[in-house]
């Protein structure tokens, strides 16, 4: 099943998802509980800086009994400060069950892990 981490992308991609609040970049709680027991799920979201949204995300639905969970982001900017890091953890805790795009030039995924990066730019040209 796919799952948005938070509200904007439940709004987005008409989709159920938790709640969030957020006290700062590094921390999120989310709220809500989803019937995942048993499914695989893939959460999906337009963008994130940290990854921290979506690692609770992925916490949350294992707790709850999901029995796989996948992220899939389509733009990945990282912070300025301890962006990369705070990526190749995302990669680590999520064990490379991640994609995302090359809309935006990370040095984690464009030249660390292009088998976790799809490429954007013959769609887009093909497309205009």
């Amino acid at each position: 099943i796919i799952i948005a981490p938070d509200e904007g992308a439940q709004e987005r991609y008409k989709i159920d998802g938790f709640g969030k609040s957020r006290t700062n970049s590094y921390r999120v709680q989310l709220h809500g509980d989803l019937d995942v027991e048993g499914k695989n799920v893939i959460v999906i979201d337009d963008l994130t800086r940290s990854g921290n949204t979506l690692l609770k995300a992925r916490d949350r639905l294992l707790d709850q009994g999901a029995k796989d969970v996948a992220l899939a982001v389509a733009h990945v900017v990282p912070l300025v400060e301890r962006g990369e890091e705070l990526l190749e953890r995302l990669i680590e805790k999520c064990n490379n069950k991640i994609v995302t795009t090359n809309s935006v030039n990370t040095e984690i995924f464009i030249d660390e892990n292009p088998d976790l990066t799809y490429n954007i730019v013959d769609t887009l040209v093909d497309n205009l």
